[in-house]
């Protein structure tokens, strides 16, 4: 398979090469960093791309104002189908030959010039191998892992998984765990029962092991309808929130033309609507977490 064998050719850089971004990046400041966010899971179907293209590319874009790049390490993503038509973000496919080629400069980027990168790696036994072998780059300061996770056991479990196949090779990149399709977040301790523990219940969670560690942090994502929705303009939701325009004075604009064009505009007003606040009420708040725990100002 391609990807692993770029994987393979990243983790045998030379150490002079390794030695000599990192020496770059020591000299800039913490909030001028570029980053690789690596958006990964042992298990697959947990919702990797769409965190990818919906949070971690919107994020990117407000931060460096950009088109962001996602390198995609999995065959079944489809982004050039769904999102065919961002603004915000392009989409490399990482097993072929000019990535390979281009695998160096991805990284020189990431702390020459504080490009930062998104790579959604493929779910599955070649995610710990992937792991394995990103962690070998010893660019832990330049590297922000992102998984998603479910409210269910097994996914408390794959989560776990991941986190492990991480710390097992670096104590220093941060981890960003994603609680994917929260229902309510005023109830996410009985949601994420067996991430937070439940005492009555006597089940055991996982947060008081990943207290101690200062690298990690954790974000909820609500479950919305409104990517979907997005995506039928090929664009991500975030997009279409934030476009400047009077949506009243647009239906009534509309309204003038004739009735199958207003009907087109009431549709697209109702998607605008819940786009921008979801933006306001979710992706806003996400965007606050990973600041905090990547050291990014928020001013």
């Amino acid at each position: 398979m391609q990807i692993k064998m770029l994987i393979k050719k990243l983790s045998t850089k030379s150490s002079k090469f390794i030695k000599k971004i990192k020496n770059q990046g020591e000299k800039m400041q913490e909030d001028k960093k570029g980053y690789l966010y690596v958006v990964a899971n042992t298990k697959g179907g947990v919702g990797k791309s769409t965190i990818a293209s919906q949070v971690m590319a919107p994020y990117l874009n407000v931060k460096h104002g950009e088109k962001v790049v996602i390198t995609s390490a999995d065959d079944n993503n489809k982004y050039d189908e769904s999102l065919s038509e961002s603004d915000i973000l392009e989409v490399k496919t990482y097993g072929l030959t000019d990535g390979i080629d281009n695998a160096e400069d991805l990284l020189y980027d990431v702390v020459q010039d504080n490009k930062s990168y998104i790579l959604d790696v493929e779910g599955g036994n070649g995610s710990a191998e992937a792991i394995k072998s990103i962690c070998s780059l010893e660019l832990d300061d330049h590297i922000v892992f992102v998984i998603p996770f479910f409210s269910d056991k097994s996914g408390i479990k794959n989560m776990k998984d991941t986190m492990k196949a991480i710390r097992e090779h670096t104590e220093e990149s941060k981890i960003l765990l994603v609680a994917n399709k929260v229902q309510n977040i005023n109830n996410i301790e009985n949601e994420f029962l067996y991430f937070y523990g439940d005492e009555d219940l006597e089940i055991k969670g996982i947060l008081p092991e990943l207290e101690a560690d200062k690298n990690i942090a954790l974000t909820p994502i609500l479950s919305t309808n409104v990517f979907d929705l997005a995506s039928e303009s090929s664009k991500t939701a975030f997009e279409i929130g934030e476009w400047k325009v009077d949506i009243d004075q647009y239906l009534k604009d509309q309204m003038a033309v004739s009735k199958e064009d207003y009907k087109k505009a009431k549709a697209f007003a109702k998607i605008f609507n819940q786009c921008k606040q979801y933006n306001q009420d979710v992706l806003a708040e996400v965007f606050k977490d990973i600041d905090k725990l990547i050291g990014f100002s928020n001013d």
